[in-house]
């Protein structure tokens, strides 16, 4: 019997998914910058960090659920392939790249992954045995 684990599309659709609130929330900061500039800075890092968690804990859980077991392994695959990204993305965008631009959102990627795979891991063990 094959055991079922994430494919490379699973991962490249995780990482899509987990940079979209990344750049949508980038774009607004942009967009918006009167209005957040009123903010405090400590809040608005707060707001930040906030949405890059969500993003990697739901890309983390979706990918997850798609693995019979290793979802550790999954979620750091995935977080490997949404740092990528990001990175691929911000060579491409921003004028003067750099990685202590990337870092912080390594740092979210990894906590949102363990997150999302121990999110998952809790909702197999809470489903009833008959399933």
């Amino acid at each position: 019997m094959r055991v079922r684990s994430p494919n490379i599309t699973d991962y490249m659709a995780g990482a899509l998914l987990a940079n979209g609130p990344v750049w949508m929330w980038m774009m607004a900061i942009g967009y918006f910058s009167d209005l957040f500039s009123a903010l405090p800075p400590a809040l608005l890092g707060g707001l930040s960090l906030t949405i890059y968690l969500a993003g990697g804990s739901l890309a983390s859980y979706l990918v997850c659920n798609r693995a019979e077991r290793g979802l550790l392994l999954a979620a750091l695959k995935l977080v490997a392939a949404e740092w990528a990204f990001y990175i691929m993305m911000m060579i491409s965008t921003i004028p003067e790249p750099s990685l202590g631009q990337a870092s912080p959102l390594l740092l979210c990627f990894i906590i949102g992954g363990l997150i999302g795979a121990y999110l998952s891991a809790r909702r197999r063990l809470r489903r009833p045995s008959g399933d």
